[in-house]
């Protein structure tokens, strides 16, 4: 009895990956059935009791499946013994894995957008900062200051896939901006005022990747993805200095400089396949040691829904 409910939950578990070939693998369950004829002891009708098999499985079937299961079970007696359920298991598991394997292969396109966070020193924008001050010949009395290290990402890819397990992918991402804030009051040389900067450091680039990927069932699959990200990053220095009566030197500026670098990333998801051309992703990304000496580097995570379209 055990194995028996066994393998009733592992073909009950492959049902649930059904699509047009089901029925077809019902036709062989219902002639293996066959091998044995004679009605077990208190055999009732389909239906009638809790403890028929079929009673188990109809609830998962499509309305279209459902209704032909009263036809089947004309061209055979409900007995079985233990090899029609190892039988009956084989076919819904092989069933199962011919559908999990139905991906769509060729060219992909799709956007994703999500919400990114750089684990950057708060060091070295207060550095930065002290140096601007000392640049505008500033002498802070009180000063407040803030960083916002999370912004919005997005992305836009393409690739290939060659089958149900690998794909290359390009894509390019911009990672949203890291803002520091400082507002102060004090003292110029000739009077008192005010300094107020923002220093902002933003990372965006072209990655290349390599995607595994798992399929779950026909429509599920989970992925994942690694590579290096050609990155260029910026940064921008906005001032904004206030005197009692006089513009101090050297005023208000805004500078902005860039490097480029070369930076590795991974990433995890899983994905839903829809209308057979669409995909829904769900990814978890990170960039390692994102960003320059001078551009605020530190690792970087990013939170990626999007959608994919293949051609």
């Amino acid at each position: 009895m055990r194995n028996t409910w066994c393998a009733l939950a592992c073909g009950q578990r492959a049902v649930q990956c059904f699509t047009t070939a089901t029925c077809a693998a019902l036709v062989v369950i219902c002639a293996a059935l066959r091998e044995n004829p004679a009605p077990p002891r208190g055999h009732v009708r389909f239906g009638e009791s809790q403890h028929d098999w079929t009673t188990q499985i109809d609830p998962l079937l499509p309305r279209a499946v459902a209704t032909r299961l009263p036809l089947l079970s004309n061209w055979v007696q409900w007995g079985m013994n233990k090899k029609a359920v190892r039988i009956a298991s084989v076919v819904f598991c092989l069933v199962g894995a011919q559908t999990a394997t139905a991906a769509e292969r060729g060219f992909y396109m799709g956007g994703q957008v999500g919400q990114a966070t750089k684990e950057v020193s708060r060091d070295f924008f207060e550095v930065f900062n002290d140096v601007l001050q000392e640049v505008s010949n500033f002498v802070p009395i009180e000063e407040h200051t803030s960083i916002d290290d999370t912004d919005i990402a997005f992305s836009i890819l393409g690739g290939y896939r060659f089958n149900s397990y690998l794909a290359l992918e390009g894509s390019f991402t911009k990672y949203g901006t890291v803002t520091f804030k400082s507002r102060a009051s004090g003292s110029f040389p000739l009077e008192g005022g005010t300094l107020n900067t923002n220093i902002e450091s933003e990372v965006s680039g072209f990655g290349l990747a390599v995607v595994g990927a798992l399929p779950l069932t026909r429509d599920w699959e989970l992925f994942a993805r690694g590579g290096m990200l050609f990155a260029n990053n910026k940064i921008r220095l906005v001032v904004d200095a206030t005197g009692q009566q006089f513009l101090p030197a050297p005023g208000d500026f805004d500078l902005s400089g860039n490097d480029s670098t070369q930076e590795t990333f991974a990433a995890v998801g899983i994905s839903r396949q829809f209308f057979d051309i669409y995909a829904l992703r769900l990814e978890y990304q990170r960039v390692f040691n994102a960003g320059g000496e001078a551009t605020a580097q530190g690792d970087l995570d990013a939170v990626l829904l999007g959608l994919n379209v293949t051609f």
